[in-house]
């Protein structure tokens, strides 16, 4: 892909280059799907990002995902929040619809959000705690689970590309991951004013494995690459992934979770779905005992995915603080 020529957002100048599209077509031929690997592992270590193309989610499904967040999003106020933020059950997991608590019209113009457990194991890790997801409009619920389980396929192949990068079988890291996924969908309201928090989302990493995320192909993510922000322009029926925290305690660095945000588009209102693919509560997460030798000691702590992610919870979007504070200090 050629360079894109730099452009300015609030104030910062932007990169040209971006991190790389990777076409998935061949998996299956054993040639082919090393050259995919290899793929895979030089954009995890240069930008921890990349687009993926011919991954097998349907079109017909990404677009009518993007359609019904989109109703979602644009009914009425007081369909939006009798679906509210709270606890689901024993879980500890919050799901439901937020916005920022502000006065005035900020309140109207900020980004919402919306965040549900699906995939083939949410019964197994949440019960019945579903109640706090929308029932409007009525395709919703059964277009959600249709288009998470089809993600949910897809980050078991990609899982299975990772693991295989760091020289191990393709089920090792997929042994870390639930099949619960958490679905947060982020919708901005059209503004130029991309610096307050009440519009954006602030720079952070992800606390999962994996994040795939669908958007509605209005550019304005940004990963933060060499101490600049580099604006990712969506390829149309593409994915955008990453690999969060717990990717770079489970390869002891080798791929590192890169810090990254997102913004509104100036005269569109944006839309985008991130599938965060992350440990059942009670996995133990360290660095995989096999990548561990005398010349590679353990660079992180072992800790319970549960806490890291109430570590998450009570710091909220901090850049890479979380898992800066999960390395061994070295004195």
């Amino acid at each position: 892909m050629a360079p894109r020529i730099p452009m300015s957002m609030g104030g910062e100048s932007l990169a040209a280059e971006e991190p790389p599209v990777i076409d998935l077509s061949g998996i299956t031929k054993p040639e082919r799907r090393r050259e995919i690997g290899r793929s895979i592992s030089e954009a995890l270590e240069t930008w921890g990002f990349f687009q993926i193309t011919n991954h097998g989610v349907e079109e017909a499904l990404m677009k009518k995902t993007i359609e019904v967040f989109t109703e979602f999003f644009q009914s009425p106020d007081e369909e939006k929040l009798s679906i509210q933020r709270k606890i689901s059950g024993a879980s500890g997991i919050t799901q439901g619809y937020s916005r920022p608590r502000t006065d005035g019209p900020a309140l109207l113009n900020a980004t919402e959000f919306l965040y549900n457990v699906y995939g083939p194991g949410t019964k197994e890790e949440l019960g019945d705690n579903t109640d706090n997801r929308p029932s409007q409009p009525p395709s919703f619920r059964s277009t959600v689970e249709e288009y998470v389980e089809s993600v949910d396929g897809l980050a078991l192949a990609i899982l299975g590309l990772i693991s295989e990068s760091l020289g191990l079988p393709q089920t090792t890291l997929p042994m870390y991951t639930s099949r619960a996924h958490g679905v947060r969908a982020n919708y901005y309201q059209p503004t130029k004013d991309r610096v307050e928090k009440v519009f954006s989302v602030y720079p952070h990493t992800d606390p999962s494995v994996l994040t795939i995320l669908h958007t509605n192909d209005l550019p304005a993510t940004q990963v933060r690459k060499d101490d600049r922000w580099v604006q990712i322009s969506p390829v149309p029926g593409a994915f955008l992934v990453n690999v969060g925290d717990l990717t770079e305690i489970l390869s002891n660095g080798r791929y590192r979770s890169f810090e990254h945000r997102g913004l509104p588009h100036e005269t569109q209102h944006r839309l985008t779905i991130a599938t965060f693919i992350r440990p059942l509560p009670t996995t133990v997460v360290e660095p995989i005992p096999l990548l561990i030798d005398e010349s590679h000691p353990p660079l992180y702590k072992s800790q319970l995915y549960r806490s890291y992610l109430q570590g998450f919870i009570r710091k909220g979007l901090d850049s890479r603080s979380l898992i800066e504070a999960a390395k061994i200090s070295i004195v």
